[in-house]
């Protein structure tokens, strides 16, 4: 399998995390090795059953971070005094 898992970080970059590396993780859970899994049900186990840490070696970044526009974001944030 070379499809690849493409997360949107909340920075802008985007990453990629081979999509067989979540399904082996999947497969040891359920313990069938033959048991086929779609895109959604891919995105849902990454999502709800393993960390960053889980996948983050086996991760290449497909698009870089965003550059901060600090200008920009001030009028927007949202702020207060504490």
């Amino acid at each position: 399998m070379s499809d690849q898992l493409r997360v949107h970080m909340r920075d802008g970059s985007v990453w990629e995390i081979p999509a067989e590396m979540i399904v082996k993780d999947m497969r040891k859970h359920f313990g069938n090795p033959l048991e086929e899994f779609d895109a959604e049900d891919i995105c849902d186990w990454a999502s709800g059953n393993m960390d960053w840490d889980d996948v983050s070696d086996d991760a290449s970044i497909y698009e870089e971070p965003k550059a901060a526009d600090y200008d920009s974001w001030w009028v927007e944030s949202e702020k207060e005094i504490v």
